[in-house]
Order: structure tokens, then C-alpha cells, then sequence
């Protein structure tokens, strides 16, 4: 019997990393990263429900995989806003069409209870492992809990079907929730199956609330354009490649700012705001800086405080809010994207990227797992946040980074996803 394996295409991913690759193959092909695994959530220990050997097993798969023709050409006519986002960089379509990733560049062991998966190498060689490490992790998880307590996966899936549809009555009564983008690659409940059942269910019953997915292969699939912004990691590996300049921290947080501009505008306009903390990005952003972007993107603190310094922004560099908006993309439910529409209604618009939440609430625990950049260029990278709780580093280098910029953010809240 043909095994069947959890990623079956190198497309299967998130878009943001397809964004992102393209932007490391324009103007850092050649640094060194490092990309570590992290299990947020201390109640589940992984490898009581994970086989090593499999783990290993279904990464290696993926170093098979590579991107076929007829994909490549559906990648060269994406366009958004006027741009052609891939297809006018002939030689980032070559280099994507003879991409392989690299399973001698993974280490693999355990760390405690949690698997330690660590990929390094050159930036464009190991950026696609994240979210393709992640997406097996959360699956093995799923099956190897459900044969841990002896689970039925057709009973489990019911159970995760009721679920959604209750959340789709839920969403049906609230209109005002809307331009939804469905982010459930990264912990979705055992396959990419899963997944599509319920993204096509979605944009059949709530197609005006829905309107897409950051699955590349999900997107592609359905003849839609893939939905993505960036990721905390750009920030951080560019912080390591501005190491050693004066106003490191902030040089580097710009930098990638311009440069994204620069390649995507006016496409793709999402700021990620709070690597180091929304309040140093605003600080460091002047006012033609502020107005490149359509939207910013809340990942962590409060989300009414988030809005309110958007706005406090707009006010300060003279920006209509009505021109721009927030996405709330932390750890969201339907009673949460009810409430922050309150936020935001006729002061700006909003949209959400929906995920744990969506792709995993089947009745069994969801760990909070993650993959990010935690070296690069010779430098340990730092992450900070607006919630402490997701600060990532060696201890002595974000004390360092703290002084740096002034951190004074105090709130602290786990990590639910």
C-alpha cells in the first residue's frame, strides 16, 4: 500500500513564505539564517504523542518534492493590485522551478519531551522549511494523540465539523466580521484534507465574509489569488545583517520596510508592527513611511490598544484612517473578531487572518508551535513583542535590545496558539 504522506507539495505552505523567499533571493541570497522549532505550550510534551523516526521520516519526504510546471505557471500569473508578483523575476521563477530543499540541512533530535528541529543554511535554501515543519509536526501531533487515547479520525472530524458550523451561524448573525483570510496552514488538524474541507465549506456558505486562503496549493487549486503578509523573521534576519551598524535595531527594521516597499508596493502593503514592539515601529516610521502600508497587522497585546495607536499614527502624520487598516491575526475566535469589529467600525478598515482556531478545534489539544529565525549572519536574533510572553532569544541578548530601545512594554499574556 502507497504510503500517504502529510505534505505532497512544496506548495502546500503559506504564501507570506513565497513572499519572503522572493524577497531574500532579490537582496539576501547568500546569508546564513538558522530557523529553530518551538513548542510554546509546557502541558504537551510532543514527543509523547510523536514518533522521531516518523518525524524524520515525513521531512525527508518533502526534500523530494519539487514545484511542477504547471504550477510554476499558475506562481509566474499571479498578479495583485497591477503587480505581477512572481512572473516579472524570470530568474526567480528558473530558481524556483530547480528549488529542492535540503533534508541534510535539518537537525533533528529531542530537546526534553519536544523535538528539536533546527534548519540552516543559506536564507533562499532553508526559508520554505518553517511552515512545511510546522504543518507535520501539528498533524503527528493530531494522529498521534488520537491513537494515544484511542480516537476514531472520522469521530474526531465530525466533532470538528460541528464545531465549524457553529462558528459559521456564529459569523452568519455578524456580518460586520468581515474579509476573512483563512491562515490555518501552519496547526491544522492532521493533513491538508482537513484543511480544504474547511476552507471550501467556508467560502461556499460565507463567500462575502471569506475571501481567501494563505494556502498556496489551496488557492492555486481553486484558481484564487493566495492571501499573505510578512513574518516576524525578516526582521530579525535582517538584524543580524545590520549587526554592527549604529541604531542597529531600528536601521534594520526599516530596512526591511524599504526593501519590501521597494519589491511589492502596491501590493502586498501589511506591516508587521510589532517585532521589536508597535510602539518603536510607529516611533521610527516618519509620515511617508506610515502611508506606504493599506493595513498593519495585530500579532500580539491588546487589540484595542493596537488600533488606538494606528490611529494616534494617522492623527500625527496627517493620514484619513479610512485609508488605511488593521488585521487581527492573534489567537483569534469568532467571539474575538465580534468584538474588535466594535473597535473598528467606521474609524478604519479591518480585516482577519484566522487559524488555530479554524483548521484545529476538533475536540483535542492544540499546542502552540512555532519555527523562527533565531540566528543569522554569525548573530543571535532577537524578537521582543507586545506581549513578553512571546519574547524569542538568548536572555543577555534581548536585555540588550530592551535597553536599546526602550522597551517598556509590561503585558504578559500565554500563548494560546
Amino acid at each position: 500500500m502507497k504510503k500517504k504522506w502529510i505534505i505532497n507539495s512544496l506548495l502546500d505552505l503559506d504564501a507570506y513564505k513565497l513572499f519572503m523567499l522572493l524577497f531574500a533571493f532579490r537582496y539576501y541570497p547568500d546569508v546564513p539564517v538558522r530557523y529553530a522549532f518551538k513548542n510554546r505550550t509546557k502541558s504537551l510534551p510532543l514527543l509523547e504523542y510523536i514518533d522521531p523516526d516518523q518525524l524524520a521520516e515525513e521531512l525527508h519526504h518533502v526534500s523530494t518534492l519539487r514545484i511542477d510546471k504547471a504550477d510554476l505557471t499558475k506562481l509566474a500569473q499571479i498578479n495583485i493590485k497591477g503587480v505581477n508578483i512572481f512572473g516579472r523575476f524570470p530568474d526567480f521563477m528558473e530558481f524556483l522551478g530547480d528549488l529542492k530543499l535540503d533534508f541534510g540541512q535539518l537537525a533533528i533530535s529531542a530537546d526534553g519531551d519536544n523535538p528539536k528541529i533546527e534548519a540552516q543554511g543559506k536564507w533562499t535554501e532553508v526559508e520554505l522549511w518553517e511552515t512545511l515543519k510546522l504543518s507535520i509536526v501539528s498533524s503527528l501531533f493530531g494522529r498521534g494523540y488520537m491513537a494515544k487515547y484511542k480516537l476514531d479520525v472520522a469521530d474526531v472530524a465530525f466533532e470538528g465539523l460541528d464545531n465549524l458550523d457553529a462558528k459559521i451561524v456564529f459569523l452568519k448573525k455578524h456580518p460586520e466580521i468581515k474579509n476573512i483570510v483563512e491562515f490555518g496552514t501552519r496547526r491544522r488538524f492532521h493533513g491538508l484534507w482537513w484543511q480544504r474541507e474547511v476552507y471550501y465549506r467556508l467560502r461556499r456558505i460565507l463567500p462575502d465574509q471569506v475571501i481567501g486562503t494563505s494556502n498556496v496549493a489551496l488557492a492555486l487549486e481553486r484558481g484564487e489569488v493566495p492571501q499573505g503578509t510578512m513574518a516576524h523573521s525578516l526582521f530579525q534576519v535582517l538584524f543580524g545583517v545590520y549587526h554592527d551598524r549604529d541604531n542597529r535595531v531600528a536601521f534594520s527594521q526599516n530596512k526591511v520596510y524599504e526593501q519590501w516597499h521597494e519589491l511589492f508596493a502596491p501590493a502586498l502593503m501589511t506591516a508587521l508592527t510589532d517585532t521589536y514592539s508597535t510602539d518603536f515601529a510607529f516611533q521610527n516610521m516618519n509620515a511617508e513611511m506610515f502611508a506606504w502600508w493599506n493595513f498593519f497587522r495585530h500579532d500580539s497585546g491588546p487589540a484595542d490598544e493596537y488600533v488606538w495607536k494606528v490611529l494616534r499614527k494617522c492623527r500625527e502624520t496627517g493620514l484619513d484612517p479610512m485609508k488605511t487598516g488593521v488585521i487581527f491575526s492573534d489567537g483569534l475566535t469568532v467571539e474575538a473578531m465580534a468584538e474588535y469589529a466594535q473597535y473598528v467600525t467606521s474609524l478604519m478598515n479591518y480585516g482577519y487572518g484566522w487559524g488555530t482556531d479554524l483548521t484545529n478545534d476538533v475536540g483535542i489539544p492544540t499546542p502552540s508551535i512555532v519555527s523562527k529565525a533565531v540566528w543569522s549572519n554569525g548573530r543571535g536574533t532577537v524578537k521582543t513583542s507586545d506581549n513578553i510572553a512571546k519574547a524569542i532569544g538568548a536572555p543577555a541578548d534581548i536585555e540588550e535590545v530592551k535597553a536599546e530601545i526602550g522597551y517598556n512594554v509590561t503585558f504578559k499574556e500565554d500563548c494560546k496558539y
